[in-house]
């Protein structure tokens, strides 16, 4: 005789899914699992190349500080500004990220700021964000603080931005976000998709993860 199993619901199977994807997607971004975030990391300083000597280079929504170490190591006579919200539902800080970047031998050359892309002042010769502009609270859109950032992209600067600019929720459509950078006086030289970049296993090319998060790498023009 075949023992019959009650059906589980349906609600307690889509939270064992979410549950088991969220886990899964931990585990893909952690150094112990497949370490994604640093070669993410890796790819967004490769794509910032050439980077002049004397470089002052821009993270916005540096997170804990770990991008702009890898920015600072990679060209070592420039000087890497972070800025963030740091916001309650985050576990980093200003304090973490400047500790960071001490420990890495870099606290010289490095500064955190916690304050919105509208707000930073000044020219950058490298302006760089990872998985931000979409949770930028204080502009109208992700498109604007978008602007916002290619604003402080000085002549002849260059950008690497990743976000999920393929994402109808938060973005008009990748056409309409080429035509804001390029409105913006950007000059785009790369948009694709991460996975086109990255090899990105499950669950990370799901739409809810990172299957909308496009990669755009360009400049601004010296005239």
């Amino acid at each position: 005789m075949v023992a019959v199993v009650p059906a589980v619901p349906r609600t307690a199977r889509d939270l064992r899914y979410i549950t088991t994807v969220l886990a899964l997607t931990v585990y893909r971004f952690a150094p112990r699992g497949d370490d994604l975030q640093r070669r993410i990391h890796d790819l967004i300083v490769t794509k910032a190349q050439p980077v002049p000597a004397g470089a002052r280079m821009l993270d916005i929504g540096c997170g804990s500080g770990s991008l702009v170490v890898k920015l600072a190591k990679a060209a070592p006579d420039s000087f890497v500004t972070g800025v963030d919200s740091w916001g309650r539902d985050w576990e980093y800080s200003q304090r973490q990220c400047a500790e960071n970047a001490r420990i890495e031998g870099v606290a010289d050359r490095t500064a955190f700021h916690q304050q919105s892309a509208a707000a930073v002042d000044g020219s950058f010769d490298v302006v760089v964000s990872c998985l931000t502009f979409h949770e930028v609270g204080d502009l109208e859109s992700a498109t604007g603080a978008l602007v916002a950032a290619l604003r402080v992209v000085g002549p002849g600067g260059r950008f690497a931005f990743l976000d999920l600019f393929g994402d109808p929720g938060h973005y008009p459509s990748p056409d309409g976000v080429r035509e804001a950078i390029e409105g913006a006086g950007g000059t785009i030289e790369e948009f694709g998709g991460l996975a086109d970049a990255l090899p990105l296993p499950f669950p990370l090319r799901h739409p809810k993860v990172l299957g909308h998060a496009l990669l755009v790498v360009g400049s601004r023009p010296r005239h």
